[in-house]
């Protein structure tokens, strides 16, 4: 029996790794197939990619789709992600505050919602919140880093904390309700530490995100990473992406060592641990609110 169980867990490993290298080719070839991903999502993909496209267009997309509008109008009204003055109450002027990088995050963050709540996907919805979660400390922890260091986007490190595991979503929305990936919960856990980061980039890629954002996907877990010069954006992800179950703790919590000689790595002040946990609980507030529904 022993021997037949451990002959069946071999036969699912080869399945799984044969799955996820069927994903990579696919990728590798420019094919993304993410089921139930929403068209609205794909159109301001599409005019985002149009170097002459204008504002009016944009609000002109988003207008068509109440939810995501409205994440718009949030954000652009937010003042915890550093949108201020007089509140914006129609597109046009809510897109030229944030800026279209800020409208693309808000279009994808309103597709992996969509994801989250389709009914194919019950399988794996438990995993799905997870990811979402998970992926909003990211986004939180990594802009307000990204303010603190010289030439580090913000805004870029917010999508790219967002769209941190969308490896992970891919691989499970592929996979299927009776795959052995998903029914394996070490082999699942294993094939996503090993792959994830391998697919989110390829996908980020052909999304045509920009080259930063790619890079700082796949690059996410790779701390020991030569640099030379000042931090950039794969070295923030890679701070935020390891610290961000620190986010949303209780106020008064200090940060913890590993993060506070994480800091240091950054260029950043040891001892502002706390200081950036705070700020990163507002500013997950503020993206849970603006994001989230």
């Amino acid at each position: 029996m022993a021997e037949e169980n451990s002959s069946l867990t071999t036969a699912l490993r080869e399945e799984a790794f044969a799955f996820v290298r069927s994903l990579a080719n696919e990728l590798s070839e420019g094919k993304v197939e993410l089921p139930c991903f929403p068209e609205v999502a794909l159109k301001v993909r599409r005019a985002l990619d149009d170097e002459s496209v204008t504002v009016a267009r944009i609000a002109t997309i988003l207008g068509a789709e109440a939810g995501l509008a409205a994440r718009v109008l949030v954000m652009a009204n937010s003042a915890a992600l550093g949108y201020s003055g007089k509140p914006v109450t129609d597109l046009h002027t809510a897109v030229t505050r944030i800026g279209l990088s800020n409208v693309r995050t808000a279009a994808l963050a309103f597709a992996l919602g969509q994801l989250r709540r389709a009914v194919q996907f019950k399988h794996i919805m438990q995993d799905l919140e997870r990811f979402w979660r998970q992926s909003t400390k990211v986004a939180a922890l990594g802009r307000v880093l990204a303010l603190r260091i010289p030439g580090v986007n913000a805004d870029l490190a917010m999508l790219a904390g967002l769209l941190h595991n969308i490896g992970a979503v891919y691989i499970l929305a592929r996979a299927g309700a009776g795959a052995g990936v998903i029914r394996q919960t070490e082999l699942r856990e294993m094939l996503l530490k090993d792959w994830s980061a391998t697919i989110g980039r390829s996908i980020a890629e052909n999304w045509g995100l920009q080259e930063e954002v790619v890079e700082a996907i796949g690059q996410q877990f790779d701390v020991d990473r030569a640099r030379r010069g000042s931090a950039d954006l794969s070295d923030v992800q890679s701070v935020a992406v390891a610290n961000a179950d620190q986010v949303g703790m209780e106020q008064g919590v200090d940060s913890s060592a590993d993060f506070r000689i994480a800091l240091g790595s950054l260029g950043l002040d040891e001892s502002s641990g706390a200081r950036i946990i705070e700020e990163s609980n507002a500013s997950l507030a503020a993206l849970q609110a603006a994001l989230s529904g």
